[in-house]
């Protein structure tokens, strides 16, 4: 085993476990469908995890051996047949009923890195409630990758070259804090991800945001054409934080989302499917070498004391 990749997401005892007012195991209830609330269940249950940590197991071995199924594009070749199976390896750890492995690539380990996260963020915001909270969701038309560069991808650079775009737009003249994920979802019928941010912050920094809106890469585009985004720079204001927050930052997976063209305009389709391999075991062996700052940016606040807390 790579001991040097192992380990690297988050150590959890950096983090308190939440109280009960901000514990998504008990604020998370179960909704009907709503849009604008992305959906519907309580937070994630500790069985369902381990049961997706079998199904990632069984895509990565079927990856390691060959028995590829669901798609019909080549697998790359960044990765080796032992990178699966250490990492499949790595899975079965909770699957028995113990700690899970520390690494992003494991649903059981996310389910207990969401639970203190999220449950940190939703402590800041209600322990700072003055300062008015906004949600934003950035895609940038040129983030859109294919599915065979994945592995050469590295997610802190794209968080960079974002802060520098912030900055050109007066960040370091605003007040306030930010916390912004990176995440992404996989189109099966191009082979292509389009990575994209979610963002949790106050209310001082919209005007810097707004000025992002006259960026070449936060332009619409050609809704006939693939990769279009009809809204590339969303801002909604907070409402059911516990649900609304649990998705922006650290949601536990990268969705397949297939796209389809209708009158004209091209469009990605709502329901959120489990990655085919063999891009699902790459996804995986890609996310279990990345750490919570290649994931994360902080702007304005600090994780300290088991806690995060406002820079003052």
């Amino acid at each position: 085993m790579r001991e040097h990749r192992s380990n690297r997401a988050f150590t959890l005892r950096r983090l308190h476990y939440p109280r009960f007012a901000d514990n998504l195991q008990h604020q998370l209830k179960v909704q009907a469908t709503d849009r604008a609330d992305h959906g519907k269940g309580g937070f994630e249950r500790q069985r369902d995890a381990r049961s997706e940590d079998r199904e990632r197991r069984a895509a990565l071995i079927s990856w390691a051996d060959g028995t590829l199924r669901l798609s019909a594009y080549r697998p790359v070749t960044h990765y080796t047949g032992n990178d699966a199976r250490n990492l499949a390896m790595r899975l079965k750890r909770s699957l028995s009923g113990g700690p899970p492995s520390q690494t992003f690539a494991s649903s059981s380990y996310m389910r207990r890195f969401r639970l203190r996260f999220v449950g940190a963020v939703l402590k800041l915001i209600r322990e700072n409630s003055a300062a008015g909270v906004r949600l934003v969701t950035i895609i940038p038309r040129e983030w859109r990758i294919q599915g065979r560069d994945l592995p050469t991808i590295k997610p802190k650079q794209y968080l960079e070259r974002f802060r520098q775009q912030l900055i050109r737009a007066g960040l370091h003249e605003t007040d306030g804090w930010f916390i912004t994920f990176l995440h992404g979802d996989y189109d099966p019928n191009h082979d292509t991800y389009q990575l994209h941010l979610h963002i949790v912050m106050t209310d001082d920094l919209v005007p810097v945001i707004d000025r992002l809106r006259l960026l070449p890469a936060y332009r619409a585009g050609d809704p006939s054409q693939p990769g279009y985004v009809r809204q590339p720079i969303r801002v909604l204001g907070l409402s059911n934080p516990e649900r609304r927050v649990s998705y922006h930052l650290a949601q536990a997976f990268w969705p397949s989302k297939p796209s389809y063209e209708k009158d004209g305009v091209w469009r990605r389709h709502p329901r959120r499917q489990r990655i085919p391999n063999p891009r699902l075991a790459e996804w995986l062996m890609w996310i279990d070498r990345q750490s919570f700052g290649d994931l994360l940016m902080l702007r304005g606040c600090r994780l300290g004391g088991g806690t995060l807390k406002v820079q003052g």
